[in-house]
């Protein structure tokens, strides 16, 4: 947490970089949510329309896991979506870690 908020006081370029890079992981992992956003892959709560991720469901869930909100209304279950949103929380513990330096 430290880290994001070094990230954001950094001056000029190096804050913009640093947001773009964050939009990228998160446009990313969307993209991979929603090519596999099957009820075999989540379960939908709270009275969800659809039975599968739209793209903005899935770039609802990507930010949501990115910013470790988890509010619960879309859950992976199966262990490749799971293994797939660890990995995305790794990826932004790798880079918050990164930046720090």
């Amino acid at each position: 947490m430290i880290a994001l908020f070094k990230a954001l006081i950094v001056p000029g370029k190096q804050r913009l970089i640093h947001i773009l890079i964050n939009i990228c992981i998160i446009i990313i992992f969307a993209i991979i949510y929603w090519s596999m956003g099957t009820t075999e892959h989540f379960t939908f709560k709270n009275n969800a329309v659809e039975n599968y991720l739209t793209p903005i469901s899935a770039l609802y869930f990507a930010f949501s896991n990115q910013l470790t909100i988890g509010y619960g209304d879309i859950i992976p279950h199966s262990i490749l979506s799971r293994c797939i949103s660890m990995f995305q929380f790794m990826c932004i513990l790798i880079y918050l870690f990164l930046a720090a330096i």
